[in-house]
């Protein structure tokens, strides 16, 4: 890699004055479109549908969960990726995953959804696909002394475009949930390759920045949650929040929170700080909300600081 670096910190490149500790992300779907309202249907997919036919096993507690331990310490089934704060679940691996047992959940896929089934004698309500989104209910029974909810898990397989999704979901008692398809490894990288299609390595490295800074996450990225404290800055409180990966593009973004520490006043972010952070080598482009921190506003003494590093050490 040529011995320049794009240094947005120095060029001035300031995307937004937003306060660095935002509130919490939401959970859209990927492209921001509003939730695709779920289709009515007589099959006893709306809350509050009694099915007082289903025997008793169907609400107790199942030695199958033993197993379901088991098979994820052997490492044969796995845990849904904490991506972007969204539950994200990858095709042809067989991931547990939590679902109320009380309300109706939603399945969000990158493609048109072409089936989804179930285990109906489980207490499973027949999935109600719309578009690019299925949603599951389970049924319950009412004993005379209130509603029972299903417990048994419950095999569910989709098919995501071309993508064959196995989850194993265990129905509980709590809020609705949604889960999120990623796509495979190698439909991220396509993905990716037309997010950034044209652009020189430093224009998609400022383009990557924009969509992280923006929350506007492709699909294909995938993000990895660190939250890990830094002792770097005398004059900074500094935390690695998240590093973000575009596969197939080498590059990869690191997202930090800095606060100004006890006792200090003002700080200028300039192009010491961003060498710091990145390290030696890789260093593509670099940004922060939020250039100058001081203590005369609250919302002025923190930001975030965007680095984008180079999977290719020392080119």
């Amino acid at each position: 890699m040529r011995n320049t670096l794009l240094l947005c910190l120095l060029a001035g490149l300031t995307l937004s004055t937003t306060p660095m500790l935002a509130s919490g992300e939401d959970n859209a779907a990927p492209g921001g479109n509003e939730t695709t309202r779920p289709p009515q249907n007589n099959a006893g997919v709306q809350s509050g549908v009694k099915r007082p036919e289903l025997p008793p096993s169907l609400i107790e507690e199942n030695p199958y969960e033993t197993y379901i331990q088991k098979m994820l310490e052997k490492g044969e089934y796995s845990l849904p990726s904490p991506d972007h704060g969204r539950i994200t679940v990858l095709p042809e691996v067989t991931t547990v995953v939590p679902l109320s047992a009380v309300d109706q959940n939603r399945i969000v896929c990158p493609d048109l959804i072409r089936d989804a089934r179930g285990s109906i004698e489980k207490g499973l309500l027949e999935p109600q696909i719309a578009g690019k989104e299925v949603f599951i209910k389970f049924a319950w029974v009412d004993t005379g002394r209130g509603p029972q909810y299903a417990r048994q898990p419950n095999e569910l397989f989709i098919m995501c475009g071309d993508e064959r999704y196995q989850l194993l979901v265990r129905p509980r008692k709590i809020p609705t949930q949604t889960i999120y398809l990623s796509s495979g490894l190698k439909k991220r990288i396509e993905q990716n390759e037309g997010v950034f299609k044209s652009n020189s390595i430093e224009e998609s490295a400022i383009k990557m920045i924009a969509l992280v800074h923006n929350d506007d996450l492709p699909e294909s990225f995938s993000i990895r949650e660190v939250n890990r404290t830094l002792n770097k800055f005398k004059e900074l409180k500094t935390r690695l929040k998240r590093k973000v990966i575009a596969e197939g593009t080498g590059m990869e973004l690191y997202e930090y929170e800095v606060l100004l520490a006890e006792g200090i006043k003002e700080v200028r972010l300039d192009e010491d700080i961003a060498k710091k952070l990145a390290g030696e080598e890789g260093l593509l482009a670099s940004s922060a909300a939020r250039h100058q921190l001081t203590r005369e506003c609250p919302e002025c003494s923190g930001t975030r600081i965007f680095i984008v590093k180079s999977v290719f050490r020392g080119n």
